[in-house]
């Protein structure tokens, strides 16, 4: 086990405390959908908290939006005439065929925050068409200030560090 420094933990404190600020914002303002923001959050920093993979995550967020809304909408159209084994499998083997393929073109599109945003909008998916532009909506908005909070708390730590071991 790694034993963390005080600027680590003054760090990572901070992000917490940036997050816990955030989503309480969220909830106090009565913005549904919050989790496209913590997610937001949670990739930025799967993505090695690298400010230029934003486009990334952006827009593999938004296509997993999009992805999960396009398979609900397909299922609800092919159930009646195929049965719902065939409308669940079909969209959702071409939407998976489409982001797998299309990965190494399309990067930014296609990519795991893709996958990651799917699955999760899929869990209620009673009410994903009627909410998916919402979710677009707050990911965008709130994702980006979410976002843009951490690597500002990070940049400020990174620079404080580096100060203090040049002196």
């Amino acid at each position: 086990m790694k034993k963390m420094s005080k600027g680590e933990v003054v760090l990572l404190s901070s992000i917490a405390a940036w997050v816990m600020v955030v989503n309480l914002t969220l909830i106090v303002l009565g913005i549904g959908h919050g989790w496209t923001v913590f997610f937001a959050n949670i990739f930025f920093f799967l993505l090695g908290a690298d400010i230029r993979r934003w486009k990334e995550l952006l827009f593999g967020g938004l296509f997993g939006l999009f992805a999960a809304w396009l398979l609900v909408v397909s299922m609800g159209i092919l159930a009646p005439a195929l049965g719902a084994l065939p409308a669940v499998a079909i969209p959702l083997t071409l939407i998976v065929f489409f982001m797998i393929v299309c990965g190494p073109v399309l990067p930014w599109i296609c990519n795991n925050v893709a996958f990651g945003f799917l699955t999760i909008a899929t869990i209620n998916m009673e009410t994903l068409v009627e909410n998916t532009l919402p979710s677009m909506l707050v990911f965008v908005i709130g994702g980006t200030v979410m976002v843009g909070g951490s690597y500002l708390i990070l940049q400020f730590f990174t620079k404080k560090a580096a100060a203090n071991a040049a002196k």
